[in-house]
C-alpha cells in the first residue's frame, strides 16, 4: 500500500483500539474522512450456519450471522472490556437491582420501535424452557423481576448481588429481540428482525447469506460497507484458495499451516490465543465415570506434541483450567497441573482396577474439520501407544452436534470459547443446572463445584473471587470431566484493501466476526 495508506490504516487501527467496535464518524477528527461508505464484503465461513435464533449459540460462524444482525443491552469492545450497546447507560443502586437507560430512536429492521417491552420480551423468551436458549437456565436462577419503568427504562431484580450479571447480558445469545415481530408468529430460526448494522437479505444454506446495510441504524455513520455476502466453505484449502484467488475478500478459520503466507501483501492476519480444543468425557459412562481413569487420560497426553504436530507450533498447551494467565483470576499455582506423565497415570489406572490398559476400550469420536480431526488422530495414537484399546470414529458435523446435545457418546473431540472473559463462565460448561454446553447433556454434577461457581458470582471483591475460581478449578481438575488439551489461534484473514476490522482481544476473541460494522474497503488499494 501507500504511504498515505499505511497512515490510515495506522489512525484507524487507533480509532478501533480507543473505542472497540462502537466506531463513530468524526467530523472534526481529519483520519474520519479516509473511511470510505459502498461496496460488498465477501466473507467466508469455517462452516455453515445452523439456524439464525439469536437466544441460541451454534457456534462461532453462526455467530457471525446473528451478530451483525442483532444487538444486545450491552457489548463488548476489543480489549474485552464492557461497553454501552442498545443501553446507553446502567444504574446499580443496590446489590439486586439493575436499572438500564436505553438509547432512544433504535428501530427494528422491519421499522418497528425498540422499547423497553422488547427488552422484557427478550429476556422472557430466554428464560422460557421451550426456546431452549443457551443462557436460560442461567438467567432463570438469576433473575426475579422485570419492570417497564418507561419506554426507554428497564429495571431487573436479582436473587442476589452478581458480579458478573452485565456479561452475561454482552453475551452473543442474549440478543434483543422485537416482542410484537415475535408474539406474531415468526419463526427466530429461519427470520431474523434485529436492530443491528446488517439486514437479512436472503439465503440459501450451504450456499450463502446475504445481510444488506441497515440504513436506519442507530450508530451514527455505521455501516460503512452497502452488503455482506458470508459463504461457508468448510474444506480449508477450498477457503484458503478462495482468498488468494479473489473470489472472497476476508475468511475466518484460518488453518495455521497458511498463516505465514497471509501476514505478506497483499493479505493481512489477525489471530489471537482464544479458542481452545478439548475432549468431552461423559461422566456417567463406564469406565469413564470413574474420575482416576479420567485424569489418567490426561497424563497420558502429550499436549506439546499436538501443538508441534496439529498446528505447526502455532498452539499452546493447556497446563491446567481455562482461565488464560493474563487474567486476573489465573492462578499460578496450578500451572502445570496436566503435563505427560505415565508413570501416574499408570498408577492412577491401577487404582481404578485396570492394571493392564489394554483392558481399557474407549471410543473417541470427532468431526471431518481437519481443526479437530488432526487432534483427535493424535489423541487415538498417544492413547493406543500407552495401551488403550481406542476407536476413532468420524462424524458430519451435524451428527456431531446432535451427538454433543444428547449426550451420546463417551468421548468427543471438540472445540469452543469461554462464553464470556469471566471465569463465570465455567458455570455455562460444568454448572449440574447452568451447564447447557456440557453438564446437562452427560449428568455431570459436583455439589461442591456447583457451590464455589454459585459464590464466585456473588462475592464483589475481585482478590475474593480470585480464590474463590482457584478451589473451583481444584475441584474441576480433581474431576477431570475433559481432556484439557491445548489453546489454539483463532485466525481471520483479509485482503490489504479491508479496513478497519478488528479481532479481539482475550476470551472475547471469538466476538470479533460478530462486529463487522465498522469495516470498509480501500477502494485505491484495491486497484
Amino acid at each position: 500500500m501507500k504511504l498515505r495508506n499505511l497512515l490510515v490504516l495506522a489512525i484507524c487501527l487507533v480509532l478501533v483500539l480507543a473505542t472497540g467496535c462502537n466506531l463513530k464518524p468524526n467530523p472534526n477528527d481529519p483520519g474520519n474522512e479516509d473511511p470510505v461508505y459502498g461496496g460488498t464484503l465477501r466473507f467466508a465461513l469455517g462452516r455453515d450456519s445452523i439456524a439464525f435464533d439469536p437466544h441460541i449459540y451454534y457456534g462461532a460462524s453462526s455467530a457471525s450471522i446473528q451478530g451483525n444482525i442483532y444487538d444486545g443491552l450491552i457489548g463488548y469492545a476489543s480489549d474485552g472490556t464492557l461497553q454501552p450497546a442498545l443501553a446507553k447507560s446502567w444504574e446499580n443502586p443496590d446489590d439486586k437491582t439493575w436499572i438500564f437507560h436505553l438509547e432512544s430512536g433504535v428501530k427494528f429492521h422491519d421499522g418497528s420501535d425498540f422499547n423497553a417491552a422488547d427488552v422484557i420480551y427478550s429476556f422472557e423468551r430466554i428464560m422460557d424452557s421451550e426456546t431452549s436458549a443457551t443462557r436460560g437456565n442461567l438467567l432463570r436462577s438469576q433473575i426475579v423481576s422485570m419492570e417497564a419503568v418507561d419506554e426507554l427504562t428497564v429495571k431487573i431484580t436479582l436473587v442476589g448481588p452478581n458480579a458478573t450479571f452485565l456479561s452475561v447480558l454482552a453475551a452473543p445469545d442474549c440478543f434483543m429481540v422485537d416482542k410484537e415481530w415475535g408474539e406474531s408468529g415468526h419463526n427466530f430460526k429461519s427470520e431474523a428482525n434485529g436492530t443491528g448494522p446488517f439486514m437479512l437479505a436472503e439465503y440459501e444454506p450451504g450456499v450463502q447469506y446475504v445481510l444488506n446495510k441497515n440504513p436506519n441504524y442507530w450508530k451514527e455513520g455505521l455501516p460503512y460497507l452497502e452488503k455482506v455476502v458470508l459463504v461457508p466453505i468448510q474444506d480449508d484449502n477450498t477457503r484458503i484458495n478462495s482468498l488468494k484467488n479473489g473470489d472472497i475478500d476476508m475468511a475466518e478459520v484460518i488453518p495455521w499451516q497458511d498463516t505465514l503466507s497471509l501476514k505478506k501483501a497483499p493479505y493481512k492476519i489477525y489471530s489471537g490465543y482464544e479458542t481452545f480444543n478439548f475432549v468431552r468425557i461423559n461422566t456417567n459412562r463406564a469406565p469413564l465415570d470413574n474420575p482416576k481413569v479420567r485424569q489418567a487420560l490426561n497424563y497420558i497426553i502429550d499436549r506439546e506434541e499436538i501443538c508441534q504436530v496439529a498446528f505447526g507450533g502455532e498452539a499452546k498447551p493447556i497446563s491446567a483450567g481455562l482461565i488464560l494467565e493474563d487474567h486476573w483470576a489465573f492462578s499460578d499455582e496450578l500451572k502445570g497441573y496436566w503435563k505427560k506423565d505415565h508413570a501416574k497415570a499408570q498408577e492412577l489406572l491401577a487404582e481404578a482396577g485396570y492394571s493392564d490398559p489394554s483392558q481399557l476400550k474407549l471410543t473417541l469420536e470427532s468431526s471431518n474439520l481437519p481443526i479437530h480431526l488432526d487432534n483427535a488422530q493424535l489423541i487415538q495414537n498417544q492413547l493406543s501407544n500407552f495401551g488403550i484399546d481406542v476407536t476413532l470414529k468420524v462424524l458430519e458435523v451435524p451428527t456431531l452436534l446432535e451427538k454433543r446435545t444428547s449426550g451420546d457418546y463417551g468421548l468427543l473431540m471438540d472445540g469452543t470459547s469461554l462464553p464470556w472473559p469471566d471465569p463465570d463462565a465455567y458455570a455455562q460448561f460444568f454448572h449440574s443446572v447452568e451447564g447447557t454446553i456440557y453438564a446437562k447433556a452427560v449428568g455431570f454434577h459436583n455439589e461442591e463445584l456447583d457451590q464455589l461457581l454459585e459464590q464466585g458470582r456473588t462475592v464483589l471483591n475481585q482478590a475474593d473471587r480470585k480464590e474463590i475460581y482457584y478451589q473451583a478449578e481444584q475441584v474441576l481438575l480433581e474431576e477431570a470431566p475433559w481432556i484439557f488439551v491445548l489453546w489454539r489461534s483463532q485466525a481471520e484473514s483479509t485482503w490489504d484493501y479491508v479496513e478497519g476490522f478488528v479481532h479481539f482481544g482475550g476470551a472475547a476473541g471469538y466476538y470479533s466476526t460478530a462486529s463487522l460494522e465498522s469495516i470498509w474497503l480501500d477502494k485505491a488499494a484495491e486497484e
